[in-house]
This record gives structure tokens, C-alpha cells and sequence, in this order.
């Protein structure tokens, strides 16, 4: 990503705990994203 390239950003790039951190809160987030529909159409059936 150009955000994690020092070459192009030099000092302004993203450290590596700033990386964790946001794939931590993408994962989270995508994941929460695709629990809510499962779970509506779980509901439609009668299953959750």
C-alpha cells in the first residue's frame, strides 16, 4: 500500500503498530459486516 511505502513517504509512512492496529480494526469491522446479514437471513428461517 502507498501508505506503508517508505520509499515514496519517507517519514510520514505508517509504522508497523499503526499497521497492525488498522488491519486489526478492518478485520473487526468486515467481520461484524458479514455476521448482520447472515444473521437476517438466518432470521427470515426461524434459525437464529
Amino acid at each position: 500500500m502507498l501508505t506503508n511505502r517508505r520509499s515514496v513517504l519517507g517519514p510520514a509512512a505508517n509504522g508497523p503498530r499503526y499497521r497492525i492496529a488498522s488491519t486489526a480494526v478492518v478485520v473487526g469491522v468486515g467481520g461484524m459486516s458479514t455476521i448482520l446479514p447472515v444473521q437476517t437471513v438466518l432470521g427470515w428461517f426461524g434459525l437464529a
